[in-house]
This record gives C-alpha cells, sequence and structure tokens, in this order.
C-alpha cells in the first residue's frame, strides 16, 4: 500500500477487504479529505456562479432601466402627439363650420340672384315697363 495518500485511487480504496483497522482508519481519514477538497471547489464554482448571476442581474437592471427610459420617452412623444392631432381636428372643425356658413350664404345669395332674374323674366313678358326701369336703375 503506497505511502503517499494522494496515490490511492477511489478503487483501491472503495475495494479494501482487508481486516486492519489503522488502514480502514486511514482510508476514512483520506475520503473526508477528498470530501472536503471536493467541497471547497464546490463552493468556489458556487461563488463564481453567484458572481456571474449578479453581473447578469446588474446587465438585466440596466437594460430594464433604459427601457423605462424609452417607453417614458415615447410616452411624452405621444402625449405631444395626441395634443397636435386634437388641435389639428379642432382646426379641421371651424374650417368646416366657416365652409358651411359660406356655402349658406352663397347659396342664399343665389337665390336671391335667381328670384330676381324670374321677376325680371315674368314682367319682361308682362311688359311692365315700369319694372324694367327700376330694376335697371333709370
Amino acid at each position: 500500500m503506497p505511502k503517499d495518500w494522494k496515490e490511492l485511487s477511489d478503487d483501491d480504496i472503495l475495494n479494501f477487504d482487508g481486516p486492519q483497522t489503522a488502514e480502514i482508519a486511514r482510508f476514512e481519514r483520506i475520503m473526508r479529505h477528498r470530501e472536503v477538497e471536493a467541497l471547497k471547489e464546490l463552493r468556489g464554482e458556487l461563488r463564481h456562479l453567484a458572481d456571474r448571476v449578479g453581473s447578469s442581474t446588474d446587465r438585466f437592471v440596466g437594460v430594464g432601466n433604459r427601457l423605462i427610459e424609452t417607453i417614458e420617452s415615447d410616452s411624452r412623444s405621444q402625449a405631444r402627439q395626441q395634443k397636435a392631432m386634437i388641435g389639428l381636428t379642432v382646426v379641421i372643425a371651424l374650417a368646416t363650420v366657416v365652409y358651411v356658413v359660406a356655402t349658406w350664404f352663397s347659396v342664399e345669395a343665389m337665390q336671391e340672384g335667381n328670384d330676381l332674374q324670374r321677376q325680371e323674366l315674368r314682367h319682361n313678358q308682362s311688359g311692365d315697363t315700369q319694372f324694367n326701369r327700376v330694376a335697371r336703375g333709370i
């Protein structure tokens, strides 16, 4: 049996079937030592993993903050755009009202003109000369 415990393989330790209690105790100590070493290595790997998770979380938080800033900026832009759309809608509504009023007066003026032309035509056909003089401004 080798003197140096590092030279012992796991198979040597696990397959040992001798009655020597000193050797069994030595194997137990070797196995505990290997267990401690494995736990230390695991602890180191877990710390490394925790650091990586922490840095990833920090990156996610940074991306999340930038996303929130972008959303807030877009929200302000959308609010300005909605105000502009409301203003344009009001302008279009007022222009429509002005157009309707102007068209109404135009139609009334055209109807008055048509009425005058009809009256003049009737009077011309009836031979009313006085109406013709007044209509012509004589």
